[in-house]
């Protein structure tokens, strides 16, 4: 969670969408009615498996 820098105030996400391996969250206080987004990168780990590992 990250704080407002006007108020101090907690946010909470109240939307998150995925766009390009990026994870993007959308806030807005409460107090005073400011909106803030925040990036964050997303690490796609991929397993390969042999066809021959697949099998047993």
């Amino acid at each position: 969670m990250i704080r407002c820098p006007e108020c101090k105030n907690l946010l909470k996400p109240y939307c998150s969408k995925l766009k390009r391996g990026d994870r993007i969250r959308y806030y807005k206080c409460d107090i005073c009615g400011k909106a803030f987004r925040t990036k964050v990168k997303i690490k796609v780990e991929e397993k390969i498996i042999k066809d021959e590992d697949y099998d047993k």
